[in-house]
């Protein structure tokens, strides 16, 4: 499941209006969604995960773009990330994915591509191995300890009240 500060942020994102906060208009969005649900080894759920690292890196890339009292609406070609959803094998390199991409500005200054890199296609044929296992393993017990971190700064101390941390 997502943890607590990816559903913000995708609840955050889908909400934004581009006036009072900024919107990205994520193309190809639906081709993205449609072939993680055709690719046995994406689920919805690590889309979801991966797209809201997206959305982190995006805002750090396009502070600079937007101007005051402009609107806020910047345009993401994700139809390289498409391809790439229906093309991987392995998990933890989709998983991954977002630290070996580049965001290319397009002419239109309102807008941006999203690039998969050498890096993440060279990997798309990669099986799963002793290393990526053990990389899920060290991934899920950092949600863990996520979990717990918010559990603890919300005050939940006691434990039928918190998130289940097998949920994660």
């Amino acid at each position: 499941a997502l943890h607590v500060s990816e559903k913000d942020s995708l609840r955050d994102h889908f909400l934004a209006d581009g006036r009072h906060s900024t919107a990205f208009l994520l193309e190809f969005l639906p081709d993205c969604i449609s072939n993680s649900k055709a690719n046995v080894t994406i689920s919805l759920n690590l889309l979801f995960s991966v797209l809201a690292d997206l959305l982190y890196q995006l805002r750090i890339a396009t502070y600079t773009l937007l101007e005051i009292g402009q609107p806020r609406i910047i345009r993401v070609d994700l139809s390289e990330m498409a391809q790439f959803i229906r093309a991987v094998k392995n998990r933890f390199v989709f998983q991954t994915c977002i630290s070996r991409c580049r965001l290319v500005p397009d002419s239109d200054e309102r807008r941006v591509c999203f690039k998969m890199t050498g890096g993440n296609w060279k990997r798309i044929n990669d099986t799963d191995s002793d290393v990526t296992l053990l990389a899920y393993t060290v991934h899920e017990l950092m949600q863990r300890q996520h979990a717990m971190e918010e559990n603890l700064k919300a005050g939940l101390a006691n434990p039928a009240d918190a998130r289940s941390y097998t949920e994660i």
